[in-house]
């Protein structure tokens, strides 16, 4: 039996059914008949081309009516009234509208006798126009007769009540007649105009003019009145001298304007034989700038490299920078001017704008304007509208419009210096987090529309928000919430755009690298900013199937025309930035975490060095970051050979003076964090492991996939490396080196012997009586020698620059640059440009990384080993030391984003530096600097430090040891009584600082409980 064809059946299958259907010989569903094409003539008895057509049996020919239809009746039929013998024609005539009807009056004129002029012959290449206001409409006067128009009206507007004969009409010339006698014709109306005049009597007259001023347009009249004024007075003398004069004066001023022509008009140019003196005018040269300077401000001027070219310089005209704009002689273009050209039709207009916008940003940020202009280029930028030029800008259907709209986003958004600084401090201790640069929110304005009315009928601010357009929202938000630069960008739809940039367009190397960069940037605002990049449609796919793919091949010069198919740092950088934004931003990234397989020898991933260099010290971060949040550790036991022939090679360091010394630096300390992170992991797989146990199939975190026997190994090879490393600090080849990557291997120290200390439930991991002579080993071979070389004691020496200014700025030499004009408060920065060339933290001179990276260390030592607290008293009693904490029980420093970033690594200074002298009795004689130095600390500790102010709470601040004469609560000059109780609210207001009730209810609660036990 034949069944019927299914969906899943293939080809096959069906040519297997037609051939049984074939062979069944059983009669078909349908019949196919061929009709005659009558178009082409064919009838059913001749051959041809014929159709196929189908037929099944019981279809009917038409179709049947589903529902009975009713009749179609017409809404004007009945309103009809018709008669049986009326005609249709006379019907139809009658309701027609034909154009016959409108033109029915039309009266045909008698023109036999009417002139006929043909045109005149003339020397023009092309006849004369005819003007509407040259022709003569008809009009009918008073008298009945047709008279011309334009020659009545204007000899009314002058006629006087008893006008004077003269020989021929002073305005209307008759040139327009184009008639064989068109002088004649003039002649004649114009005599008879005189005679009309001289007929009517002074009344008539008047009447006839007010009726003319009140039909004529009054600009008209001011015009027929102001040259007949002109003519009243240049009549002085006779027709004849005039014409005489005229005819000699011409000649003459010709001659003179010729001569004070810029350029002299040939015959044979086009178009000069009318002289325009204001056009020729631009082509003079330019009066010479002022040779003097002067203490008026003058407006801004840039050239196209975003320099500031100064009043008095004289600049060739040949450089482009002159124009016909304000102030010609100047060169140079004003911001005003910048943003009428980005907005041109041509093309290279707009690119060249934006391009020198760009590069005055960039300059503006690095503070080249500071001293030279008053007040803030990116500011007063952004008061223009600066961020919505670029958005529309970047809409701009041409690639390099487009490219430079890119370029100078980034240079708005971006501080290259501030993400080195960040770079550089990754490995620091707490240098893994950063604060979100978002300044303080502003209250917006309430809106007073909805004053009046019930709750019911007020609108939700959802409801509002959703009715503002994009440019509303953005140009309000800019005005009230000082973050609204991000935010203002992201509302306006960026991160679409850039993603259809990267995926569509498809542009060159360098705007590749800036959209990267800007993303980053985002990133870095907020976690909200972070979020909404990790989701954006298609973004982050594009960046990591484009810029961090799987495979390659390698690249055939050092400057390719597309980085598409190629692994990026910065791309990688991205990843890391959204990962820090928070644990669970990390985990979603985990999923694509197989990009760590980058990490590799830099000879191995067929890149450039400096790129295979950045790529896998970004990726080392990318990790440490994970494991920092307990993820990717499996990968650990995955790639721990390529972990350890990495760490073989830094007695293969490169010289300080070498290009890609720092890129190998960063990449080595970066493996070093990630190693102190999967050691800080694993130290905590016993606790985990425990709770597990006694949690007996409850609810508890499991414990991570690597245990502290897999990083237990790792610490001997460390400390060899912290012994070369001081060794090499009297090689000056190796000095910078040495310098840069011993704190972060002290870190790294202190980790593990943090965690070592609480492995009690393995004896073989842990023995005291060994661990005690370890780390006595560790002081004696380690820490004192490198406490007492002389590089380290020259770093010290630099503590004694650490001071405070007395505008209430943090002025310690490393974080004292002071905010210029071009920080604005909508774009925070870290204030870092120019680091290098400077004094600061984050340079080769700091000893921060150094004493914090040493102090953690001790902390850890003294805390285990008691006994070896007193050979560490030269540090704390060194002169450096002192005065630096001198300096500091006597500041008031200043909170920002500039500087908050500083102030949490020098707070853990000072605190590490507290803590080990409160286990040191040979401090005594300080103990009343160290208990000051406590008390102003506290009251600026920063969020997330609030385990600080408990520790000062708990040790110094409360500790008898520590509180000398005089106290500010004592009345004894040698020993203080009980405190009020007034001594714990002093200390509430440092609470603000984290915004936390319960920390501060916290905090009293145990001031008060610490005075108690005075």
């Amino acid at each position: 039996m034949l069944r019927r064809p299914k969906p899943t059946d293939s080809e096959e299958d069906l040519l297997k059914e037609q051939e049984r259907f074939l062979t069944s010989g059983a009669p078909a569903a349908a019949a196919v008949l061929r009709r005659p094409d009558k178009r082409r003539g064919q009838n059913g008895e001749n051959g041809g081309n014929r159709k196929d057509v189908v037929t099944i049996e019981d279809l009917p020919d038409e179709l049947p009516s589903l529902t009975p239809a009713p009749p179609k009746k017409s809404r004007f039929k009945a309103s009809r009234v018709t008669f049986e013998d009326e005609d249709a024609t006379d019907r139809l005539d009658k309701h027609d509208s034909h154009i016959s009807t409108v033109l029915s009056r039309i009266v045909e004129r008698d023109t036999s006798c009417a002139p006929i002029s043909l045109p005149v012959f003339t020397g023009l290449a092309f006849p004369k126009v005819l003007r509407r206001s040259e022709t003569s409409s008809q009009v009918k006067t008073k008298n009945g007769r047709e008279e011309s128009t334009a020659v009545l009206l204007i000899p009314l507007v002058f006629c006087s009540p008893k006008p004077a004969v003269v020989s021929g009409p002073s305005l209307v010339s008759g040139e327009g007649l184009q008639g064989p006698d068109s002088s004649g014709d003039t002649m004649r109306i114009h005599l008879e105009n005189q005679a009309k005049l001289q007929a009517m009597s002074t009344a008539e007259i008047q009447e006839e003019q007010r009726k003319l001023m009140s039909q004529l347009d009054p600009s008209l009249v001011e015009f027929i009145r102001s040259r007949k004024a002109r003519s009243a007075v240049s009549s002085g003398s006779s027709s004849a001298q005039a014409t005489e004069g005229s005819s000699e004066e011409d000649p003459q001023r010709e001659a003179e304007d010729a001569e004070d022509l810029p350029v002299k008009p040939q015959k044979e140019w086009v178009h000069m034989d009318k002289l325009e003196h204001e056009k020729l005018e631009w082509m003079r040269d330019l009066p010479s700038p002022r040779k003097k300077g002067t203490k008026k401000a003058m407006q801004a001027r840039f050239d196209f490299a975003g320099s500031l070219i100064p009043p008095t310089e004289n600049l060739p005209t040949h450089l482009g920078l002159h124009h016909h704009g304000e102030e010609p002689e100047r060169a140079g273009y004003s911001l005003q001017e910048l943003f009428l050209l980005s907005r041109s039709q041509l093309i290279q207009q707009r690119s060249l704008a934006l391009g020198t916008l760009a590069n005055i940003l960039s300059k503006a940020r690095a503070g080249d304007y500071g001293s030279v202009l008053r007040g803030s280029v990116s500011s007063t930028l952004l008061d223009a509208g600066l961020l919505f030029l670029l958005r529309f800008a970047l809409d701009d259907g041409v690639e390099g419009v487009m490219s430079a709209a890119v370029h100078a986003l980034k240079a708005l958004l971006v501080c290259t210096e501030d993400e080195e600084c960040l770079d550089c401090t990754f490995s620091w201790f707490l240098g893994m987090g950063s604060f979100p640069m978002l300044p303080s929110s502003q209250e917006e304005e309430e809106d007073d529309e909805d004053e009046g009315l019930d709750e019911i009928m007020k609108e939700t601010p959802k409801e509002k928000e959703e009715k503002k357009s994009d440019y509303e929202v953005t140009r309000q938000d800019l005005k009230a919430d000082p973050k609204s630069v991000f935010q203002g960008l992201l509302k306006m739809k960026l991160l679409p755009r850039l993603r259809y940039v990267l995926e569509v367009v498809r542009p060159s190397p360098r705007v590749v690298q800036d959209v990267l960069q800007i993303l980053t940037r985002i990133a870095r605002h907020s976690s909200s900013s972070a979020t909404q990049v990790l989701e954006c449609p298609r973004l982050m796919e594009t960046v990591m199937s484009e810029f961090l793919p799987t495979s390659w091949s390698s690249s055939p010069s050092l400057s390719p025309q597309s980085v598409y198919g190629h692994p990026l740092p910065s791309a990688m950088k991205l990843l890391r930035v959204i990962a820090t934004s928070g644990r669970h931003a990390c985990a979603r990234l985990v999923i694509v975490i197989n990009k760590l397989r980058l990490i590799a020898e830099p000879s191995e991933l067929l890149l450039e060095q400096s790129e295979a260099l950045g790529i896998t010290a970004e990726a080392y971060r990318l990790w440490a970051v994970a494991a920092a949040y307990g993820q990717a550790c499996s990968l650990y036991t995955d790639l721990y050979p390529a972990l350890v022939r990495t760490l073989q090679s830094v007695h293969r360091l490169l010289p300080s003076s070498d290009p890609l010394a720092s890129l190998q630096i960063q990449r080595l300390s970066a493996l070093v964090s990630l190693l102190t992170q999967v050691t800080h992991t694993a130290g905590c797989h016993q606790e985990l492991q425990a709770g597990v146990v006694s949690a007996q199939g409850g609810e508890s975190p499991p414990p991570p996939p690597v245990s502290w026997s897999q990083v237990a190994g790792l610490q001997a090879s460390l400390l060899g490396h912290v012994k070369g490393f001081i060794k090499n600090l009297n090689s000056l080849v190796q000095k910078d080196n040495s310098l840069a990557l011993i704190p972060v291997y002290l870190v790294y120290l202190q980790t593990f012997y943090h965690h070592l200390s609480r492995q009690v439930l393995f004896p073989t991991s842990f023995c005291s009586l060994e661990t005690l002579h370890e780390l006595e080993l560790l002081t004696s071979e380690v820490l004192l020698p490198l406490m007492r070389h002389s590089v380290v004691q020259g770093l010290m020496k630099n503590l004694r620059y650490a001071r405070f200014t007395r505008d209430l700025t943090l002025t310690l030499y490393f974080s004292s640059v002071p905010l210029g004009p071009e920080t604005t408060p909508n774009l925070p920065g870290l204030a870092c440009p120019g680091w290098r060339n400077r004094p600061g933290l984050v340079a080769s001179s700091s000893p921060f990384p150094l004493l914090t990276g040493l102090g953690l260390l001790l902390k850890t030592i003294t805390g285990i080993h008691k006994g070896l607290s007193s050979q560490f008293a030269d540090l704390l009693l060194s002169d450096p030391v002192i005065g630096y904490l001198r300096s500091c029980s006597q500041a008031t420093p200043a909170l920002s984003h500039a500087r908050a970033w500083l102030l949490r690594h020098e707070h853990l200074l000072l605190f590490l530096l507290l803590r080990l002298a409160q286990r040191l009795p040979e401090v005594a004689k300080h103990s009343s600097l160290y208990h000051q130095v406590a008390l102003v600390l506290l009251p600026w500790l920063l969020p997330g430090n609030e385990y600080l102010a408990h520790e000062l709470l708990s040790t110094i601040i409360f500790n008898k040891d520590f509180i000398s004469c005089p106290s500010p609560w004592s009345s004894s000059p040698c020993r203080p009584k009980t405190p009020s109780l007034s001594f714990a609210f002093t200390f509430a207001p440092w609470c603000t600082h984290f915004g936390s009730a319960r920390t501060n209810a916290f905090c009293i609660v145990l001031a008060e409980e610490r005075i108690l036990r005075l």
